[in-house]
């Protein structure tokens, strides 16, 4: 069952509850609108975050039901689906996956035709390069971590 203070919450309520900066806070909420697990709404002239349907799913999921579930969600956007390729084409030259560094996830991300990068141009895409290379040392700590036999 969802708890009540997950129904909807400010950056500010995400920052404390997870005693997170609120600068945190913003990134995991909208990380979180990203891969499509939240929502974002206007009440009363301020901005919450409330589950999607998809992450009511997650929430009900066990640790590694869900684990897998946002790495699905992921691999949805294509930056991550074309760097993991590149990874993966990588590997074969060396002794496995290796997470490609800033400029080379930058290279990747510009051919990809990205929303939301405004004028900001490249230390924007610096940025949201940083995030990917972020995500992707999850990923490859996901892989180590969870159980190949059990539904922790």
């Amino acid at each position: 069952m969802v708890s009540e203070t997950l129904i909807s919450a400010t950056i500010l309520d995400i920052s404390e509850r997870y005693v997170f900066k609120a600068r945190q806070g913003d990134y995991y909420a909208n990380a979180g609108r990203y891969l499509g697990l939240f929502d974002s709404v206007i009440e009363t002239r301020r901005r919450l975050f409330q589950p999607s349907a998809e992450g009511e799913k997650a929430l009900r999921m066990s640790y590694k039901q869900r684990q897998l579930f946002l790495a699905s969600l992921i691999f949805r956007h294509l930056p991550f689906h074309k760097t993991f390729a590149y990874m993966l084409e990588r590997a074969k030259d060396q002794q496995g996956p290796r997470v490609p560094s800033r400029d080379e996830i930058v290279s990747i991300m510009k051919t990809c035709q990205l929303e939301n990068i405004g004028s900001g141009g490249d230390p924007m895409y610096n940025r949201r390069a940083a995030s990917v290379r972020h995500w992707f040392r999850w990923l490859l700590h996901l892989c180590k971590d969870l159980p190949a036999d059990s539904d922790a």
